[in-house]
């Protein structure tokens, strides 16, 4: 019997898995984002993509070309892509989420960041002579975090995740939907995460969580990211090419601190309508050799006096999760 799964949510929480870390070393990144240092406090910044479903994307050594024989059962395909980003500079004062006096205790001088999305798009399952179904699903975030001189040390955050996912057993398609979010308070030695779960077509802003889940996790200060600065993040990494580092993120799939490692393993030009970008590609994934994964890829703006190190091409391979792990394709994200 097989069982084939097919999830942007997990696609897009960057299906971190491995070992549990928590390292008393402060992470440290650099201000590629501001190279002139002129984002002070009220700073915004927005940055949008489109974001297209590729069935046969293939780059080197990362293929994720959909399997041979999934459109035998049912034809899988994703429209309407869009994911916009904010980047606010704030200060404490702008603080309404997490009021925690713990996390500033002997800091001077620092400035809080605050980034939002919204990632939207339309699913479509169209099983072999059957009705076509389609869903419009997203996934929003709202996080909080000291600044780079900081560590990027996390304040606060928050996903809803509304998306579908498909279920194949011999030639039977189950069509699934989930409705949930995560929040996560961080003290200065523990952080403490609420998941709620809500029917499909909730607003969350007035129905009742059909199950709550809390847990608190201890850890270190300054020695992880939330999984929804990890983008961000990236692009402020030193990294010479070849190289590579392991960063613990927390996500509300896993709940303790996982591995992820990034490497910066080459030299591209992207090229966006009739503009061209000088990157270094970034593939990221787990970092424990005894778990299944595959790379995701971010293309940062190469980094100079006068460049931002922007986000400029994004890909995350989605797959099946059943027993044979089969490619579905790619989700294509580039910058407008």
């Amino acid at each position: 019997m097989k069982k084939i799964i097919i999830s942007i949510a997990l696609a897009f929480s960057l299906l971190i898995a491995g070992c549990s870390c928590s390292s008393a070393t402060p992470l440290s990144f650099q201000k590629n984002w501001d190279p002139t240092g002129t984002a002070t406090f009220g700073h915004t910044e927005t940055y949008v993509y489109d974001v297209a479903f590729s069935k046969d994307f293939v780059e080197e050594d990362f293929n994720y070309k959909q399997a041979d024989g999934l459109n035998d059962i049912v034809d899988v395909n994703f429209t309407n892509g869009l994911y916009t980003v904010n980047l606010t500079v704030c200060d404490k004062a702008d603080l309404t989420k997490n009021t925690s006096t713990d996390l500033f205790e002997g800091l001077t001088g620092y400035e809080l960041y605050r980034i939002t999305s919204e990632f939207t798009i339309t699913s479509t399952y169209t099983p072999k002579n059957g009705t076509p179904v389609s869903f419009n699903e997203y996934i929003k975030t709202d996080c909080y975090s000291l600044d780079i001189n900081n560590s990027l040390a996390p304040i606060y955050s928050f996903t809803e995740n509304k998306f579908s996912s498909i279920a194949i057993t011999g030639t039977e398609v189950d069509v699934n939907k989930l409705h949930y979010t995560v929040e996560t308070n961080y003290f200065k030695d523990s952080y403490v995460m609420v998941q709620k779960s809500f029917g499909f077509d909730d607003d969350i802003a007035s129905a009742t969580p059909t199950a709550v889940k809390e847990n608190e996790y201890g850890y270190t200060f300054k020695s992880v990211l939330d999984n929804n600065q990890l983008l961000f993040a990236i692009r402020n990494l030193s990294l010479e090419q070849g190289t590579s580092k392991e960063i613990p993120v927390i996500s509300g799939a896993y709940g303790s601190s996982k591995g992820i490692a990034v490497l910066f393993d080459n030299v591209q030009t992207v090229k966006i309508g009739e503009k061209e970008y000088s990157t270094k590609r970034v593939s990221f994934g787990r970092s424990s050799s005894t778990e299944q994964g595959q790379k995701q890829l971010a293309y940062i703006e190469t980094s100079t006096t006068t460049t931002k190190s922007l986000l400029v091409k994004y890909v995350t391979p989605l797959a099946e999760y059943g027993s044979a792990y089969a490619n579905l394709g790619a989700l294509v994200y580039t910058l407008r």
